[in-house]
């Protein structure tokens, strides 16, 4: 396999200006990403981190994690030495793990833990977290793959949860993931290892119907040959584990609701944009009841919260007692998670995609009134897949993958017409300008209404041009099939919907023809180089 990088800012002002080492954001951050913070923060964990905390962490994980893998499991024992640490990632619950990025969060998780572990000379294992709690459903109940006619196809499920259920929470009907996985089969028939995809999709979700365990397990059998562990922090002994960080909340809800707002404003006065909005109202927890999840919210009186869509006070001291006796019905919002994680992980550091990179600068309050300091972030790696079809085809035609190829085809098209149809066009835009401005004060004469309806005729005069356009490219194309099917495919594939790879498509194409292997070159790359979008192309 062959791998190339091509040095690119993610486009996010406040995560560039991290990486790259901006004095005006450096004060956001307790870390930085060096091997001497790396040292700090090891020691700092090791004076705070209570032994009898890994030890429920241990049986917490060791519950839901009955068909580990014998590299996994090997991950759990190690994390019993009392020296253990963890670089954790996460990712929210969607269908057939969402994005590609999330396989390159978990691979990037692995190499930095593997990295990190050669420097401290201490156990540091890779941890990725199911966030299962979110209720955004339309951004995870999708997923996109290349046919094998190199088409994009999207499947999608049908059934919609109530509003504000967890998206971990929802179950998925057997008939629609039946009828997925019957076109998914079809589209990528040819696909070497199609058959046993599917076949192993389908025995997960006979054992697992629940979205959240779903995606958990099945990132968990992609992974298999790697030393992760994959954990739901939902269950009862998770929360129970973590409760701790609910009852700081509980005690003080004002005091981080004020740090919420101030960490918010103090990035925004250092003309940063912030990635989350903070409502003024949230106490940064939510309430699961019935499988919904409510905000809970200040209300005037000192001693209750209040549930947001039914008005309901409920006293903090209540709350308390639920939470020693339910813990799994407390949830954490975006802005305080990454605290949740701190107090039920030993964590060395966390790999995140820009925008997680981004809104940790909003929480060094929320972190400090917690009695925490925000861990060193590493960016995970941004990779685009380049399948062998494309590299050949674009060869056969004298290109290169990397070659704009619609520039090539709109040139090849060019050639074939003298004049180029583009003058064409543009020559009849300027004639109906020309024709029907030049008539303006005639028409402004006869009234006002008169020249707007003149306008309104030159706009119409100019769509339809554009219109003919679109067409008369599209003829010209078909004269020009392959490289307009090359064009198609490499759309589908590198820019789909004319987005980056790793965040439109899901890994079933990749994983159908390729399998696994290529997951072992990323797994091995050094996850510190982070200024880089990497380009690997994959052999069959």
């Amino acid at each position: 396999m062959k791998l190339s990088r091509l040095r690119c800012r993610t486009g996010n002002d406040v995560t560039d200006a991290y990486l790259e080492g901006d004095a005006r954001i450096r004060a956001f951050y307790d870390y930085g990403f060096d091997r001497d913070s790396l040292k700090r923060r090891a020691l700092d964990v090791a004076k705070r981190y209570d032994e009898s905390q890994r030890v429920l962490l241990l049986e917490a994980i060791r519950e839901q994690q009955n068909d580990m893998t014998d590299i996994q499991r090997a991950q759990w024992e190690r994390l019993r030495d009392p020296r253990a640490l963890v670089v954790v990632t996460g990712q929210q619950a969607g269908l057939f793990t969402g994005p590609l990025y999330t396989i390159h969060k978990a691979l990037s998780t692995v190499a930095l833990a593997r990295q990190m572990e050669q420097e401290m000379g201490v156990p540091v294992i890779p941890v990725f977290w199911v966030a299962a709690e979110d209720h955004d459903f339309d951004e995870v109940a999708s997923a996109h793959y290349v046919t094998d006619e190199g088409t994009l196809r999207r499947v999608a499920l049908k059934t919609r949860p109530v509003p504000r259920t967890p998206v971990g929470f929802h179950d998925v009907p057997a008939r629609e993931m039946r009828e997925m996985l019957e076109r998914i089969s079809a589209d990528l028939r040819d696909g070497l290892y199609t058959a046993d995809l599917v076949a192993g999709l389908n025995a997960l979700h006979a054992e697992h119907s629940r979205m959240g365990t779903l995606f958990q397990k099945t990132l968990q059998a992609w992974l298999g040959e790697f030393p992760i562990l994959v954990i739901d922090p939902t269950t009862r002994a998770m929360r129970r584990a973590a409760a701790a960080s609910f009852a700081q909340v509980l005690d003080r809800p004002r005091v981080f609701r004020d740090a919420a707002l101030a960490g918010a404003k103090r990035l925004r006065d250092a003309s940063f944009k912030t990635q989350v909005d903070v409502s003024a109202e949230h106490s940064l927890l939510y309430l699961i009841q019935d499988r919904i999840r409510t905000p809970l919210d200040l209300c005037e009186q000192a001693d209750a919260l209040k549930m947001r869509d039914s008005g309901e006070l409920i006293q903090i001291e209540t709350l308390k007692e639920r939470l020693r006796d339910e813990p799994e019905i407390f949830s954490a919002g975006v802005l305080y998670r990454p605290v949740v994680q701190d107090f039920l992980l030993p964590v060395l550091a966390y790999v995140g995609g820009a925008a997680e990179v981004s809104y940790h600068a909003m929480m060094g309050e929320i972190f400090r009134e917690a009695g925490r300091t925000i861990p060193p972030l590493f960016l995970r790696q941004r990779v685009t897949l380049v399948p062998p079809s494309i590299v050949r085809s674009a060869k056969r035609l004298g290109l290169s993958w990397r070659d704009d190829v619609h520039a090539a085809l709109r040139d090849k098209v060019a050639q074939s017409m003298n004049p180029p149809l583009s003058r064409v066009v543009d020559e009849m835009k300027q004639e109906i300008r020309e024709l029907l401005g030049g008539r303006e004060t005639y028409f402004d004469e006869v009234g006002h209404r008169a020249r707007r309806d003149l306008q309104k005729t030159q706009a119409t005069f100019l769509r339809e041009i554009e219109r003919l356009a679109a067409r008369s490219e599209r003829a010209l194309r078909n004269k020009h099939k392959e490289h307009a099917a090359l064009s198609e495919r490499m759309t589908a594939w590198l820019e789909p919907k004319g987005g980056e790879q790793e965040r439109i498509l899901s890994p079933l194409s990749i994983l159908a023809h390729f399998g696994t292997s290529w997951m072992h070159i990323l797994a091995g790359l050094d996850a510190t180089e982070m200024n880089d979008m990497i380009y690997l192309e994959i052999t069959e």
